[in-house]
């Protein structure tokens, strides 16, 4: 595994308490109250794990649950943290990427998209460099595109094992699974895939996330984690809630949702252009965006502003939600 730091191979982590069966645990400082969190939680609760490696068709050894993808993402920029780590992506993408390069000191280099949300050839050809951190956001945030999935093989054929390719994945459950870079994980050690619970699945309370890698690669990012990365009560809870009801419920306001995207999209065409995405919002493009991001805000609705772009990001609310944003817009109208 050339791409991990050498100087990172040797560290073992915070040893957590442990939680054998039948045994006074006098060891972890815990309190008296007795009450069903009184625990401190597993590190890799099992029961978890195996159940979202059947959602995602990998082993438990390939998962690594955190506090949602930007979780998963503190812990490799941690890991991969290094004076000569350099972290590439694209432009525009996710803005935590820049700083969690500026927290940790690493060199941050963009690399704008094509206009079709498909990755420059420079892309390509920064790739080559050894030592980096290349993360690829798809679908994109916030453009909604999504670069072909080839590219992403070119990106991993360039690295030649030599950096860590990250593939951030939040949205890739609105897409079809054909479309999906999972099966990318047989073929490639220096792959790591994330996934959130935040977005198709509405669970961004949990603050539940996935890293999905090579096992070997899952097994050198565990001592890093902090201690207790998913709290109890949240492991219940998912173990209780996340089942075949729950999901195809989701998939059931997936559909709806594609619905309402479509009667938003119709209105939004009104102040600009519109542009679909293969996610959770849509984008109108408009030299006005900042004077109609103030408007919005006035009437007590907040969407996302890109006044450098010139373009707002709608995200689909629930069904309240969404009529207070056309109640707004017809006024504006």
């Amino acid at each position: 595994m050339k791409f991990f730091p050498d100087f990172r191979n040797q560290f073992s982590g915070y040893q957590s308490a442990l939680k054998p069966k039948d045994v006074v645990r006098l060891n972890a400082n815990e309190g008296r109250v007795l009450n069903p969190y009184r625990e401190y939680p597993l590190k890799r609760n099992e029961k978890i794990l195996e159940q979202f490696a059947n959602l995602y068709g990998v082993e438990k050894m390939n998962l690594i649950a955190d506090r949602g993808v930007d979780g998963i993402l503190e812990l490799i920029f941690l890991v991969f943290n290094s004076p000569t780590t350099r972290v590439l992506t694209s432009a525009p993408t996710y803005g935590m990427y820049k700083i969690l390069a500026d927290i940790y000191g690493q060199e941050y280099f963009e690399v704008p998209l094509k206009g079709d949300g498909s990755l420059n050839s420079e892309f390509l050809l920064q790739s080559q460099r050894p030592g980096q951190i290349i993360i690829i956001c798809r679908p994109n945030n916030p453009t909604g595109d999504i670069c072909p999935k080839e590219q992403i093989e070119e990106v991993l054929k360039a690295t030649q094992g030599n950096s860590l390719v990250v593939l951030d994945e939040a949205y890739a459950d609105y897409l079809d699974s054909k479309e999906q870079g999972l099966d990318l994980l047989t073929r490639y050690q220096n792959l790591l895939i994330c996934r959130t619970l935040s977005k198709y699945y509405s669970l961004a309370g949990l603050r539940v996330g996935f890293g999905i890698a090579n096992s070997a690669l899952v097994e050198k990012l565990i001592p890093y984690q902090s201690p207790y990365p998913v709290p109890s009560i949240v492991s219940d809870w998912l173990v209780e809630n996340f089942n075949e009801d729950f999901i195809s419920s989701a998939n059931e306001e997936f559909q709806q949702m594609e619905i309402e995207k479509l009667k938003l999209i119709e209105v939004l065409t009104a102040f600009g252009k519109v542009k679909d995405s293969k996610s959770n919002f849509v984008n109108l493009y408009t030299a006005e965006s900042k004077r109609l991001y103030e408007t919005l805000k006035s009437f007590n609705v907040e969407v996302r502003l890109f006044e450098q772009l010139n373009f707002l990001r709608f995200s689909i609310g629930t069904q309240s939600e969404m009529q207070r944003l056309y109640t707004s817009l017809e006024h504006i109208r």
